[in-house]
């Protein structure tokens, strides 16, 4: 046992009282890695009574929010992809993808809702709010709960 103490005790001595040495100088930088998506961009909108218009007859219409964007342009139209999430609330916001579909009142009658949907064209993106039931503005002004909320636009330009 005097032996393996004798052997061990001095190398044991020796690596725990080394010292560190000095770093050696940085080494090369790498190359710099790719860039990000640049051809994702997102706008964000809320829908009032404020920015909405009214379309169809007085007593029997839809409603649409039109938004001007240059994000829309013809390469998007041809080749790109949009998409638009509408949110309830925003604390915190709760994105679903349109078209959403709202059976308001539900008794069985599947024959009764509200629909919200989109289109687009160049410069101009629209979302549409419609219904089975005749409604004129001043019944619509009574659902803004349900559509004067938070609205996501996701633009895809093609690459």
């Amino acid at each position: 046992m005097k032996k393996i103490l004798m052997v061990f005790l001095p190398i044991t001595l020796f690596v725990f009282s080394c010292e560190d040495g000095n770093n050696g100088q940085d080494g090369v930088d790498g190359q710099d890695g790719e860039d990000g998506v640049s051809n994702i961009q997102t706008i964000y909108t809320e829908i009032t009574s404020n920015n909405i218009e009214f379309m169809g007859n007085p007593s029997d219409g839809y409603i649409v929010h039109k938004l001007d964007t240059d994000l829309i342009n013809s390469s998007v139209v041809d080749s790109g992809y949009v998409v638009v999430e509408i949110s309830t609330s925003n604390d915190p916001y709760l994105w679903s993808s349109l078209p959403q579909t709202n059976f308001v009142g539900f008794n069985g009658d599947l024959s009764s809702f509200f629909v919200c949907d989109f289109s687009y064209e160049i410069g101009h993106l629209y979302i549409k709010w419609e219904t089975t039931y005749s409604y004129n503005l001043t019944e619509w002004l009574s659902e803004i709960g349900m559509w004067g909320v938070y609205y996501k636009i996701t633009v895809v330009r093609p690459t």
